[in-house]
């Protein structure tokens, strides 16, 4: 699926970035906090999207006030963004670079 739009360059870069985990951990916060964490977020923890998010929804209400109804709405709204941005990571683990078949030589290296 990504071959359709990725280079076989960028194919093999996102291969060797989810091989550093402390990398990939530092982007998930980095994308992810301002969704999900208002200041929560603590060193060596990796994130995690239950964290605090939906305080931060609450506290938009209690300054706007809104109905209960719309209120899950858009705490449903923004756990859609997370799990999909979840998804996205775990679909870049998946990225590698198609190895090449091995191709036989056509000399006769015994000679």
């Amino acid at each position: 699926m990504y071959n359709e739009f990725l280079t076989p360059v960028q194919i093999e870069k996102v291969e060797k970035m989810c091989q550093d985990e402390d990398l990939m951990d530092a982007l998930q916060k980095v994308l992810l906090s301002s969704i999900y964490v208002q200041g929560t977020l603590q060193k060596g923890q990796p994130a995690n999207p239950l964290h605090n998010f939906s305080w931060a929804l609450s506290e938009v209400a209690v300054n706007n006030p809104v109905t209960d109804e719309i209120l899950g709405q858009h705490l449903r709204g923004q756990w859609s963004g997370v799990r999909l941005l979840e998804i996205g990571f775990g679909d870049l683990k998946k990225i590698k670079t198609e190895k090449a078949g091995e191709v036989e030589s056509p000399y006769n290296e015994a000679e």
